[in-house]
């Protein structure tokens, strides 16, 4: 049976080892990727193929609501990432999500519209 560990929040070095240990894929969130700077875990260049890629999740606002209510620093930091003027970034975050290297991209479906 697949096996998704929801690795979001607060996650302890234990419970890595165990995800690991299991060969569970991990969650990558990508409306949560870009508060912080390039070395935030949720950006694609720090993927691991072992793992799941969402753009956002049913917890989340659409990608487009997401991006109008972010900070101007997120919304730079996610502009200069993708190469795009934001214009679409819906369409922008399925396809950072989709030319990742994890074994699977999710998209919520409510994440297609502006």
């Amino acid at each position: 049976m697949p096996i998704i560990a929801e690795d979001l929040g607060i996650i302890t070095q234990e419970v890595r080892d165990l995800r690991k240990k299991l060969g569970f894929p991990g969650m990558r969130v990508l409306q949560f990727a870009f508060a912080e700077g390039p070395e935030h875990a949720f950006l694609p260049h720090r993927y691991d193929h072992n793992s799941v890629v969402y753009t956002g999740t049913h917890d989340n606002d659409t990608t487009c609501g997401w991006y109008d209510k972010a900070s101007e620093h997120e919304r730079d930091f996610v502009r200069r990432y993708c190469k795009t003027d934001g214009h679409e970034i819906n369409w922008d975050l399925i396809k950072l999500a989709l030319q990742s290297v994890a074994d699977v991209s999710i998209v919520p479906s409510r994440m297609l519209s502006g």
